[in-house]
């Protein structure tokens, strides 16, 4: 059997979930952004995406899917205006690039539904990593995910970090 490319496999997901949130979105070649879903898909996470790190945000702690064959991190918040997630920014970004540095590999950022909490974390990295502005790391990433929509209070913490970035 053909190995499917990201491409192709998103592709004929999409066609199967007729308008569902699509499981994932690869927004370069280091980062992959989704659902649960995706999280819990080892053919997805090691012959599509080929990560070597998981990091998933869910509102309880949840025993991570494969922690034999993924490092992980998993951060326990809630998807609400008042939750602190600009605490997490920096330990996720480390994260991240720790195993993109050390393992040459990608890393799925997930959430519930990759709308949010984990499009937060990503944005913040893609600011971080790439020394851009919040509305040009918004724009890039949501010209790959279009379903991203962070709420309000992580959009604010968002700004903050903008801030401190190119102060």
């Amino acid at each position: 059997m053909e190995k499917l490319t990201a491409e192709q496999w998103q592709d004929a997901y999409n066609k199967q979930s007729e308008g569902k949130l699509a499981n994932y979105s690869q927004i370069n070649d280091d980062i992959f952004l989704g659902g649960y879903e995706a999280g819990e898909n080892e053919v997805l996470l090691r012959d599509v995406m080929g990560v070597g790190g998981v990091l998933c945000i869910y509102n309880q702690y949840k025993e991570p899917a494969f922690p034999s064959l993924y490092r992980y991190k998993c951060v326990r918040l809630v998807d609400d205006t008042a939750s602190n997630l600009k605490e997490y920014f920096r330990d996720c970004i480390d994260f991240i690039n720790d195993v993109i540095t050390k393992q040459k590999k990608p890393v799925l950022v997930h959430c519930a539904a990759g709308v949010s909490r984990s499009a937060t974390i990503v944005i913040a990295f893609i600011m971080d990593t790439y020394k851009i502005s919040l509305d040009d790391a918004y724009q890039y990433v949501l010209k790959r995910r279009p379903c991203i929509d962070p709420n309000d209070g992580f959009m604010e913490q968002l700004r903050e970090f903008e801030k401190e970035l190119f102060k």
